[in-house]
């Protein structure tokens, strides 16, 4: 449905019709409780059903009520037991209207020259009396039956006796018709003008699914939890980069020039031009000796001992030449005194830059499945709602769980990821909302000045916070409205009860913050109001001060 008209228990077929030509949809669904004045009439179902064609409109019905029902299925309307069901209540084939269904086309009388065809619903006329009803002519005497006892009335008897019956049913159908109209029918709706003063103000609510009724003194209306979750799967490209390979090895021949044993341990780190080595063997090296020459001089002669050394990283650069190394591990004198070289050179070593997987990519795509899951569960939410409301702000979208295919550091050009995805949120009644707001802060007023709200109006919701564990929705409803003078509706309705149209507007005109008064009677040419207070509607016009 393009819009939901929810409308009151005495809502009038005009002003329903109003409503329908200032909605801008095509598809119209209206909202009926039990008993309404608009279904209780085949007439207004007709009346409704003509002007929604006339509009371009295509309406249908959702009340509970068992009559209005039946009505509306005879008159061809769509009717649906809530506002989310997807197939309406089945109907039996529409049966054609009763002759005696009469529908006040237009208040202005009407020629015969506009009246193009057999109309199939009798059209009341109020121009035309009931002697220039034609009635049809009566059907040929059918043969008696062989064997059957003779008719003792003639023919044309019969014939007259038909005709008289004839005229009697439609005139008794015509004084019924007058009955209602004059007693039923007629209508008058007070249209006043009262000072009003701008008024803006806020309210807050609480959604509550822990309540089944409206708690007015606390500000909480009912709610309901809703949720609904998928599993989604997609592919993600990596973004990490890691050398890999292998590592350059050789053998070094350790020095010690100390007059001391030195043990050189696993994993002690040699160095040359930047390049970090370690020893993959523990080393000991015996302290240096010392001799003299035929000549006199002294000759130190090192300890000596090898061995195996692995490059820090992968890579080609670490397949050094013959070359010294300075063994880090160790510092000051020992440094100087303990050397490294190798004499042959180094080999293995090689690298290749590959993509891995890293911890970002699996959590950017966890967030990403959440984000191209919002809209799709979003919907899915509110169809789940069905006539309860779900603030798109209120609806939390999560990703509960995931699983990669890949763990973080693998190699990979990409990833699966698969991840079941959550939305919930808390929904509630439009109109319970929009009726505690009206009330708190309606409260708030004087005692002589009321609300006067009408559709120009606006009303805007902020979420204050959301708990959904504990199933508590908190709103601030922000009305934009007017406030005026307090109106006494049912007394004014008796004080005019009876009186001409000139009658009523002075009288209305005399009350207290009433500026403007207007009547309108339907018939036009009825000359009073009516006398019952169920048959006079009243409007408001806002005029600022």
């Amino acid at each position: 449905m393009d819009d939901i008209l929810y409308l009151e228990a005495d809502e009038e077929i005009t002003s329903v019709v109003d409503k329908l030509k200032n909605l801008p949809g095509k598809q119209i669904a209206l909202v009926l409780p039990k008993r309404a004045q608009l279904i209780s009439s085949i007439v207004n179902l007709k009346l409704l059903k003509r002007e929604a064609e006339r509009l371009k409109k295509s309406i249908s019905i959702v009340t509970h009520d068992k009559h209005g029902t039946g009505l509306a299925l005879q008159v061809g309307i769509p009717v649906y037991a809530s506002v989310g069901d997807d197939q309406p209540i089945s109907a039996p084939r529409m049966p054609k209207p009763a002759v005696d269904d009469v529908i006040d086309l237009d208040d202005r009388p009407q020629t015969e020259d506009e009246v193009v065809g057999p109309a199939p619903v009798p059209v009341k006329r109020y121009d035309a009396s009931t002697s220039n009803i034609k009635t049809p002519a009566p059907a040929h005497p059918k043969p008696t039956p062989l064997g059957s006892k003779p008719s003792s009335i003639a023919p044309s008897q019969r014939s007259g006796w038909m005709q008289k019956l004839v005229g009697a049913s439609l005139l008794l159908a015509v004084t019924l018709a007058g009955i209602w109209f004059f007693v039923f029918y007629p209508r008058a709706i007070l249209i006043l003008g009262v000072q009003s003063d701008p008024l803006t103000d806020t309210a807050s609510i609480v959604v509550d699914n822990n309540i089944d009724a409206i708690q007015s003194d606390t500000g909480h209306i009912p709610g309901q939890k809703v949720q609904v979750e998928t599993t989604v799967k997609e592919v993600f490209e990596t973004t990490g980069n890691k050398e890999v390979g292998a590592k350059a090895t050789g053998t070094v021949l350790i020095s010690n020039r100390l007059g001391e044993t030195v043990t050189v341990p696993s994993g002690a780190t040699l160095s040359r031009d930047g390049l970090q080595f370690a020893t993959l063997d523990e080393a000991t090296v015996s302290a240096a000796t010392v001799s003299l020459d035929i000549s006199g001089d002294v000759t130190v002669k090192p300890g000596k001992a090898t061995a195996r050394v692995e490059a820090s990283v992968v890579g080609g650069q670490f397949n050094l030449d013959a070359g010294s190394f300075t063994l880090t591990s160790f510092s000051g004198t020992k440094q100087e005194k303990v050397t490294a070289e190798n004499t042959q050179a180094f080999t293995g070593g090689e690298s290749r830059t590959v993509k891995v997987v890293t911890e970002q990519d699996i959590e950017a795509a966890r967030t990403s499945i959440g984000e191209k899951s919002k809209d799709n569960l979003s919907d899915q939410l509110k169809r789940e709602a069905k006539e309860m409301t779900v603030l798109a702000d209120a609806i939390d979208v999560s990703v509960v769980s995931a699983q990669s295919s890949k763990a973080a550091n693998d190699e990979a050009d990409n990833f699966e990821l698969e991840a079941k995805v959550r939305a919930r949120s808390i929904g509630f009644r439009v109109a319970e909302y929009q009726g505690m707001v009206l009330a708190l802060i309606g409260k708030k007023l004087p005692p002589d000045k009321e609300l006067v709200v009408t559709q120009e109006d606006s009303m805007e919701t902020e979420i204050e916070s959301k708990q959904y564990d504990q199933g508590l929705l908190a709103l601030k409803g922000t009305l934009k409205t007017e406030v005026a003078q307090k109106i006494d509706e049912t007394a004014l309705k008796e004080l005019v009860a009876g009186k001409t149209s000139i009658q009523a507007e002075q009288i209305l005109k005399d009350q207290p913050g009433i500026t403007q008064a207007r009547v309108q009677i339907r018939p036009a040419f009825r000359g009073s109001i009516p006398r019952s207070v169920t048959q006079i509607k009243l409007e408001r016009a806002r005029e600022h001060n």
